[in-house]
């Protein structure tokens, strides 16, 4: 459970105090309540009274998922200084076996994905089963007892619990209809709140009366719920400051924002699946079972006990055809060597150019060969075309491309080979996470194909590894590994002390005996892992 202020717990206690004791007096009317003959004494909401929010008993089966992206931004101001913290990532709960606790039938949930903002910020959802019984959403902890009402559609009020934070027990909660709206989820939705007056109060079986009230000024918490669906997000902000302490003052806050992206009840699907943290070292390889495609990111290697750096291979390429544009250039992967061959009259593709980076009157160029390389993070990539007792004269330039079209030219070398006798050009630049391209021009060829070899690499003999994933093979198979977004993978034996292949993009196809392997991401950010077998 998530640690509360305990200023907030005060905050409630005198709440609570003036609510009175287990006397209705000071309760709304609620004609829903069934009443102890005896006493008078309100003893529950009657469940043969219509619900109050309607649409919320649907059936859950096993295999059911929701599947949350979230952000989370914390900033620090001070007198002496400042400091910030931004995350994002996703994560996918999916029901798997049933259990009946007491009458009532709960799934597990298993995790997946990636919940950890930071060390001391998680936002793993509560609770280990959940079930719909009675216009009721309820989860179930680890210990097979303890129960909380995440949503109560038959009165529309409940004690606080929360899916994705926790609300205080001791407050009412109520649902009122409104939207959520965040990168994630735009629609209406049943808005979850502490109800907004003192002077609300509702009497629960087995707890007492309960009353509404806002429980801090400083933080802002709702959750979202939608019907046929539960929980589709969460809107959380903090902030305090002191402004008159000695040191000048000071100010803090944090933000977070949860948002279904993708939920079986609403008839989604997905081809992939999610990482599951931790899987930092190889002693927490995920298993996966072939073929695998798999989303995964580096949010919180280092929360979670950091990277493990291998050695990185040069990959060897062959030019692919056709490549003449940046509408079909051949993606290759970082460090690698390529062999391709160019001359004047191949195809290409002319854009119009700067003689150097930093500006230059700009004149229009043709590119016979186009190579696409991204990076997750940012990096100096360094850059060779060798092309020796050719006799030719190639240029090459680094390009971006602006709104698919216009090229930004971040590096070139343009020498006068011929003049020179150095058949040779270079290129070294930092450049930031993006898809950049490598463009060759045939400027003269007067021997016809001159052929090349281009290298490229970030000067990196080594890979930091930030999510492992375990596979194995019964008999003797091909298997193709490529991973997309800028990361790059290595392929070990079983014990990870072995290299036996590493790649990118573009992708590797080797030859395993039976046993298992080992395959690690670079920890360089958001990334897709696809291993298929031929």
């Amino acid at each position: 459970m998530k640690l509360r202020n305990l200023f907030l717990i005060f905050i409630i206690s005198l709440f609570v105090a003036s609510c009175g004791g287990g006397s209705s007096s000071d309760s709304k009317d609620n004609n829903t309540d069934i009443i102890d003959d005896a006493t008078g004494d309100p003893l529950g909401p009657d469940p043969d009274q219509p619900p109050a929010i309607s649409g919320f008993e649907y059936p859950l089966a096993k295999g059911d998922f929701w599947e949350y992206g979230w952000d989370y931004q914390s900033s620090y101001f001070a007198a002496y200084g400042s400091s910030s913290y931004n995350a994002d990532s996703r994560f996918r709960i999916t029901l798997g076996d049933p259990i009946t606790v007491d009458g009532t039938q709960f799934y597990e949930m298993l995790l997946s994905g990636n919940t950890l903002a930071r060390d001391s910020k998680d936002l793993k959802p509560n609770g280990k089963y959940v079930a719909i019984s009675d216009y009721q959403l309820i989860i179930l902890e680890s210990d097979m007892v303890t129960e909380q009402v995440l949503f109560d559609a038959q009165t529309g009020v409940w004690p606080g619990s929360g899916f994705f934070t926790d609300f205080p027990s001791s407050t009412l909660f109520e649902a009122t209809l409104s939207s959520i709206n965040n990168d994630y989820i735009s629609q209406t939705a049943y808005q979850v709140k502490e109800s907004s007056s003192s002077s609300q109060c509702e009497y629960f079986s087995g707890i007492g009366t309960i009353c509404g009230g806002d429980y801090n000024e400083d933080l802002v918490e709702r959750e979202y719920y939608v019907v046929t669906l539960g929980p589709v997000g969460y809107y959380g902000h903090f902030s305090i400051s002191d402004w008159s302490s000695s040191d000048g003052g000071w100010s803090s806050s944090n933000t977070t924002n949860i948002g279904l992206i993708a939920a079986s009840l609403r008839g989604d699907t997905v081809d992939y699946d999610l990482e599951v943290e931790p899987n930092n070292q190889i002693a927490q390889a995920t298993a996966i079972t072939l073929p695998a495609r798999i989303k995964g990111d580096n949010v919180s290697e280092d929360d979670l006990g950091g990277t493990t750096p291998v050695s990185l291979g040069v990959v060897s390429l062959s030019e692919i055809e056709p490549n003449d544009s940046p509408v079909v250039p051949q993606a290759i992967d970082i460090p690698s060597l390529l062999n391709g061959s160019a001359q004047v009259g191949d195809g290409s593709t002319s854009v119009d150019v700067q003689t150097a980076p930093s500006g230059g009157t700009n004149y229009t160029a043709s590119f016979e060969d186009w190579y696409e390389v991204t990076l997750g993070t940012g990096k100096t990539l360094d850059v060779s075309l060798n092309f020796p007792a050719t006799g030719a004269d190639l240029d090459m330039y680094l390009f971006s491309l602006e709104n698919s079209s216009t090229v930004i030219t971040h590096a070139n070398s343009i020498e006068d080979n011929v003049a020179t006798g150095i058949y040779n050009e270079q290129m070294s630049t930092y450049l930031t996470a993006d898809t950049y391209y490598v463009a060759i021009d045939a400027y003269n060829t007067p021997s016809g194909n001159a052929n090349y070899s281009l290298s490229l690499s970030t000067g990196d003999s080594a890979v930091d590894i930030g999510d492992w994933f375990r596979f194995s093979l019964v008999f003797q198979t091909e298997v193709v590994i490529s991973v997309s977004g800028g990361s790059s993978f290595v392929l070990t034996d079983n014990s990870g002390s072995t290299t036996l292949a590493s790649g990118g993009v573009t992708g590797v196809g080797i030859t395993l005996e039976a046993g298992s392997y080992l395959i690690g991401v670079s920890d360089d950010g958001d990334y897709t892992l696809e291993v298929s077998t031929l």
